[in-house]
């Protein structure tokens, strides 16, 4: 079984930058610095990308194995975008990404995980939350002002 530590630190250091730049934003006023929605858009954004869904969706659908951590990170991961104002543009791809993190700890807390539903619904998280990636990251360079290029990874 693959070591997932790397990725769990990597959470716990987006989920306490997320809560300091949350603070920094409740303590900043509105006259600049960017909107406190972009901001917490990126927040958002930061942390999906850095739960490991890539690693999960290969463990599950070319390992048929299922991380330790998988069931929390999609829990936390609902949260995450369930505690996030989306812009309207980016609103029912994150409702949709949220939607489906509930049906992977659904398919995944189960006491005996059907492997083609959780293969499926793993497949699909991985490339919503891509697809709202690339959204997010056009959208946070078009609130920056700057020129979107090529803001797309695969992660």
């Amino acid at each position: 079984m693959a070591n997932y530590f790397p990725r769990r630190a990597a959470l716990a250091a987006a989920a306490g930058l997320a809560l300091i730049g949350g603070a920094l934003t409740a303590c900043s006023s509105d006259d600049g610095g960017g909107s406190s929605q972009a901001q917490n858009v990126l927040y958002a954004i930061n942390i999906l990308d850095s739960a490991g869904l890539h690693e999960i969706d290969e463990s599950i659908n070319n390992e048929n194995e299922i991380p330790g951590d998988a069931v929390t990170v999609a829990l936390r991961m609902r949260a995450v975008v369930a505690l996030t104002e989306w812009p309207g543009d980016l609103e029912a791809q994150a409702d949709r990404l949220e939607g489906l993190f509930g049906e992977m700890h659904e398919a995944l807390d189960a006491d005996n995980p059907d492997m083609a539903k959780v293969k499926q619904v793993v497949a699909d998280v991985h490339d919503v939350e891509h697809d709202l990636s690339h959204a997010a990251w056009e959208y946070l360079l078009a609130e920056s002002g700057l020129e979107s290029g090529h803001a797309d990874t695969h992660n």
